[in-house]
């Protein structure tokens, strides 16, 4: 169901105000908002063509060597079905499992994110 609706409503544009309440609301999620940068940095772009997503377990893995928490997959699902309601991210089906990476809308987002200093420009440069 929701390859059927992000086909159909692919180029459908976020007006300002529903770009301001995603926004608010991944900001509100410490999880979501470190996923975020995740699939942002596991994304392929022109710049980086040689990456493929990022699966769940490498999500759970890296964030809980990186910041040393008890990151469940709970919490992890939770985050991820955030960024999957307004079609911020997707899946493809590759041999270790679903591999997440961003939309369009996804990109406009993080853009905007990095615009107002809420998103670094790499969560892998931090440290």
């Amino acid at each position: 169901m929701n390859y059927i609706l992000r086909e159909k409503y692919e180029s459908v544009k976020y007006s300002d105000v529903q770009m301001q309440l995603i926004i608010d609301i991944v900001k509100e999620s410490k999880d979501a908002l470190k996923i975020l940068e995740l699939i942002t940095d596991s994304t392929k772009t022109k710049n980086n063509p040689n990456v493929n997503g990022i699966t769940k377990g490498d999500i759970i893995s890296y964030l809980r060597k990186e910041y040393k928490e008890d990151f469940s997959k709970h919490a992890c699902n939770n985050a991820i079905n955030l960024l999957n309601g307004p079609g911020l991210i997707y899946f493809k089906e590759n041999l270790r499992g679903k591999a997440y990476q961003l939309t369009i809308r996804g990109a406009e987002l993080v853009i905007k994110m990095r615009k107002m200093g809420i998103l670094g420009r790499s969560i892998k440069d931090e440290n």
